[in-house]
């Protein structure tokens, strides 16, 4: 039978990661509302901050609430099954950093008008912003494979199959991932 205190101060790491996103995106919902900057307040302190500035918060916090909802809910599978591994812990710890780095890439490519149809200047819904940096960081390894889609048709490497101007590899292009990456062992 395996050690299981690992197994729940990770949890208690994730569920304080998941309180600690949900009071600050609550936080900041109504200055994100506005269509000016707003004043943050925390703890006597207050600081004006401009309307981006409040998207990019919100994108971060969405980012690690939903890696944190993805490993607590694997977290907690693994422990009621008794299989959890420890050699998952650093994936359990860093998944939040790295569920706020994907959210926050992911709002940078949407604004900057990369992988969508419309205008890139069509102004910005916080219900938007949290939807999608929550669900970046849920699905990491979609939004992993779609920023990779979105930078192959960005920056068209050249590729393409039977005249159609597609620049997704094919079978033929030898491409091979690195080590740890999309095709890596899907996280617990």
């Amino acid at each position: 039978m395996a050690n299981f205190k690992p197994a729940w101060a990770l949890a208690a790491y994730l569920v304080f990661a998941i309180a600690l996103s949900l009071v600050v995106l609550v936080t900041l919902w109504t200055p994100a509302s506005q269509s000016q900057g707003a004043v943050w307040a925390f703890l006597g302190w207050h600081e004006p901050v401009r309307r981006d500035t409040t998207f990019i918060v919100l994108a971060v916090c969405g980012g690690v609430l939903g890696a944190s909802l993805h490993g607590i809910a694997s977290l907690s599978s693994h422990i009621a099954k008794r299989d959890f591994d420890s050699s998952w812990t650093m994936w359990y710890l860093t998944n939040p950093a790295v569920g706020a780095a994907l959210a926050t890439v992911f709002l940078v490519v949407l604004q900057a008008g990369l992988g969508t149809q419309g205008s890139a200047t069509a102004p910005i819904n916080p219900y938007g912003v949290a939807a999608i940096a929550t669900l970046s960081g849920l699905f990491s390894r979609h939004a992993l494979e779609k920023l990779k889609e979105i930078f192959d048709v960005a920056f068209a490497r050249g590729r393409s199959v039977a005249g159609k101007g597609s620049a997704t590899p094919t079978a033929n292009d030898n491409v091979s991932p690195s080590p740890g990456t999309l095709n890596s062992d899907t996280p617990p």
